[in-house]
């Protein structure tokens, strides 16, 4: 479950045309993305609830600094926090010092509000650096994850990857 609402710029990108003139705030926009972590977030926690399911929650640090009890109550519920990154900014073009310190304050933001170590790392866009996966590619975490989607697919008939169609 991705946790990236409220860690937006002003004016991101949405599923609505970008025809706003500069100046002016993009409201539905804005309401869009407050929807998930006000109701889709809290709806989502409850229907997992109810079947039993365990989630791992890529959370963005800026988006759990302005919900931090949204984000403690995702751990609170038995969800693992996962990192992704201080914000919405692009991190395949940082330099290796700056890219560190940009994962590094999303996990300090998470363990500040949940209290909870992050476990994996996902990128914006999964558009990650030439050094991240120096970093996490192979860490405990990564592996520990895929060792779990693993048993979980095996466990559960018809769990399959698809690749999305253009």
């Amino acid at each position: 479950m991705q946790f990236e609402a409220g860690g937006q710029p002003e004016n991101a990108e949405s599923p609505f045309p970008q025809n706003m003139q500069q100046g002016y705030k993009d409201l539905p926009a804005e309401t869009w993305y407050q929807y998930g972590y006000k109701e889709g977030i809290p709806r989502m926690l409850d229907n997992w609830d109810k079947h039993g399911i365990k989630v791992s929650s890529h959370m963005v640090g800026a988006a759990v600094a302005k919900n931090p009890a949204l984000a403690k109550e995702i751990v609170q519920r038995g969800h693992e926090a996962a990192a992704h990154g201080m914000s919405w900014s692009r991190q395949f073009d940082m330099s290796y010092e700056v890219e560190k310190k940009f994962i590094r304050d999303g996990v300090e933001a998470v363990k500040q509000a949940t209290g909870a170590t992050t476990v994996g790392y996902n990128a914006n866009w999964l558009r990650r650096g030439e050094n991240t996966h120096d970093r996490i590619g192979g860490s405990p975490q990564m592996v520990k994850m895929t060792g779990e989607l693993l048993r979980y697919m095996q466990k559960h008939k018809g769990v399959v990857f698809k690749k999305k169609k253009k």
